[in-house]
């Protein structure tokens, strides 16, 4: 399930290539109400996508190291 949705979500945003640890740390330090989203339920948008991308990547560390 979670694997569709992320598929969906990036499905939805091309351009955006949040997948790396990198993007995802740097977009956990350094929060900003406005990420190109607009005004609006900017931080939420990207507080959800930061939640989405660190648990893929939990989920594949931990899938890989009990594998």
């Amino acid at each position: 399930m979670q694997d569709y949705d992320w598929q969906v979500m990036n499905s939805k945003r091309p351009s955006r290539n949040a997948g790396t640890a990198a993007g995802a740390t740097a977009s956990i330090s350094r929060p900003s109400p406005s990420r190109g989203l607009g005004p609006v339920g900017g931080d939420h948008l990207a507080q959800e996508l930061v939640m989405l991308v660190t648990d893929m990547m939990l989920q594949r560390f931990f899938t890989t190291m009990l594998m």
